[in-house]
């Protein structure tokens, strides 16, 4: 009889952790394409959910903004009687309304969700002129990656698939460095791979070596390096220390200082990926400089920067962070045929030459 109480306890906790609650934040706008003219109202429309019903009573925080930056345009709580809310807003300019929804479970965790308004967005300036010396500095940059030595150590790297050969990539660029995998088929012959750059995002982490595995299945030479440098293969908490101090807010510091800052250190990690890959030109099918570029849309700037020829001047966008991308600039980059993977066969970006002026 004794065991009674034990096995009733134990399916009781089992009953609790089935049925926990499982809370979301959803946030829409009244137009499916999101898109507004100047002056606009836009609508957002929003919700708490509990175990997929609205949540009667929830408590949000909410805030508008202009391109979800400071200053915030306007914020306030809302308690939803019955899950639901809505709040309207308008830009006067083109630009991006966003709308965030900040909430709190009952234990204590804090959930997020948000949306966006795109105001007139082909219209969308450059934030500022090109420096006059523009030019000027980017050949100094280049003239002076090309003077320095490459010091190039590959070290092979087990990838679980014996079709494929890895390594570990770190190469000098000057007063940075660059950290990477490179991978190519086993069983290539001189001459016959196309070669690709994966590009990363923002954050701090491992460069991504089975991506560059999948690659070469398929049948390239392929690159993928961390943005900041750092040393490969290291345990995920390694970079969120490096994230929380030495590299945290690493895109805004010395932004006044362009020799400093962290876009230049991408940009010659982006020129040293073609040195790196040129070193291995005796499997390249085409020109060593003839590099395809790999990643999500949101990397323009790095897209733009792998241009036939080696590497060009970054694009004058007026802000690295200026969401361009010419469609025909890297279809005149990437000459080669189209590789039998599908997310190359995607349509990219449109030409947005408008957003910055660039017509």
């Amino acid at each position: 009889m004794k065991k009674v109480p034990l096995l009733l306890l134990c399916w009781l906790h089992a009953l609790a952790a089935v049925c926990a609650a499982e809370y979301a934040v959803e946030v829409r706008t009244d137009r499916p394409d999101a898109l507004y003219r100047q002056g606009e109202k836009a609508v957002f429309y929003f919700n708490v959910k509990e175990n997929a019903v609205p949540l009667k009573d929830a408590h949000v925080f909410w805030r508008i903004t202009k391109d979800g930056k400071e200053p915030v345009m306007d914020s306030g709580t809302l308690t939803l009687s019955d899950g639901t809310g809505s709040l309207s807003g308008a830009l006067q300019e083109p630009g991006f309304l966003q709308c965030r929804i900040d909430f709190k479970t009952p234990e204590g965790k804090a959930l997020n969700n948000r949306a966006g308004a795109a105001y007139d967005p082909l219209d969308i300036r450059a934030s500022r002129s090109t420096p006059a010396d523009f030019d000027t500095f980017w050949d100094a940059q280049k003239a002076l990656l090309k003077t320095l030595p490459l010091n190039l150590v590959l070290t092979p790297v087990k990838n679980g698939d014996p079709s494929v050969l890895s390594y570990d990539v770190q190469a000098d660029c000057g007063d940075t460095h660059i950290s990477a995998y490179l991978s190519l088929p086993a069983d290539a012959q001189p001459k016959s791979l196309p070669a690709i750059i994966t590009l990363q995002g923002a954050g701090v982490r491992n460069a991504n070596l089975s991506k560059t595995v999948q690659w070469a299945k398929d049948g390239f030479i392929a690159l993928d390096f961390n943005v900041h440098g750092v040393p490969n293969d290291k345990p995920i908490p390694y970079y969120d220390a490096l994230y929380k101090n030495e590299l945290k807010d690493y895109f805004a510091k010395n932004r006044d200082r362009r020799e400093t800052h962290f876009f230049r250190g991408l940009y010659l990690r982006l020129m040293r990926s073609i040195d790196i890959l040129t070193a291995r030109h005796v499997f390249l099918r085409r020109n060593p400089r003839d590099v395809r570029p790999h990643g999500p849309d949101g990397r323009p700037h790095q897209r733009l920067a792998l241009q036939p020829r080696r590497l060009q001047k970054p694009e004058r966008t007026g802000t690295l962070r200026s969401p361009i991308f010419r469609l025909r600039q890297l279809r005149r980059a990437c000459k080669s045929p189209r590789p039998r993977h599908r997310r190359l066969q995607r349509p990219h970006l449109p030409a947005h030459d408008r957003i910055c002026g660039l017509q």
